[in-house]
């Protein structure tokens, strides 16, 4: 029994020291921190654009996270912090995404609260998060300044995330569906001209 429990133990540290790793390699690529809001962060939720509201929501989510990760055991995000989240499909207000419209978008939790996000390859911003279980809410708060927070029910079935938007920061007109993949998303072949009339994958 003894032999088991530590094969457990060493299994988990290699484990973590592998998405880790895998992490690095996405978080060396540049940060598109000048990006328009809209192509940084495909699920965000602020067309109003008032940034003196988005700021007091900011300054008022910071102090809540503080208090909340206090009182939350670390422990109990390990179900989000294993492998990356692809988004699959989301929906706000009367738009909807799906599969190739979803350009690639992942996003990566990790152990301290921090979480990043990005298309295929890329890494295009950071954040911090706290899961709370007691309630099931996940509140987000992005590193870059023009981002209002957002605040989400999680739905958690196996390899599938449901994201489910709260009326605390105007989100209760989202939903995002993710799937779990061990890595981040491989963009798709460049398709180029034949010469024959048809396309070649390169």
């Amino acid at each position: 029994m003894k032999l088991f429990i530590q094969f457990l133990f060493i299994l988990s540290i290699a484990f973590v020291s592998c998405k880790q790793s895998d992490s690095a390699s996405v978080n060396n690529n540049e940060i598109a921190g000048s990006m328009p809001v809209e192509e940084q962060y495909i699920i965000h939720n602020q067309f109003a654009k008032n940034d003196s509201l988005y700021q007091q929501q900011r300054s008022a989510a910071r102090s809540i996270m503080e208090q909340r990760i206090k009182n939350t055991d670390p422990n109990m995000t390990n179900v989000l912090i294993k492998d990356y989240w692809h988004i699959d499909a989301f929906l706000r207000g009367n738009e909807m995404k799906f599969g190739a419209d979803a350009v690639g978008f992942w996003l990566d939790f990790n152990e301290g609260n921090k979480y990043s996000y990005g298309s295929y390859d890329k890494t295009y911003g950071t954040g911090r998060y706290v899961y709370t279980t007691e309630n099931n809410l996940i509140l987000l708060l992005d590193d870059d300044q023009r981002f209002k927070p957002q605040e989400f029910e999680v739905k958690y079935n196996n390899d599938a995330l449901v994201l489910v938007g709260q009326a605390t920061y105007q989100d209760n007109s989202m939903q995002v569906k993710l799937f779990r993949r061990a890595t981040y998303p491989e963009k798709p072949a460049e398709k180029e001209w034949d010469g024959n009339g048809g396309d070649e994958t390169k």
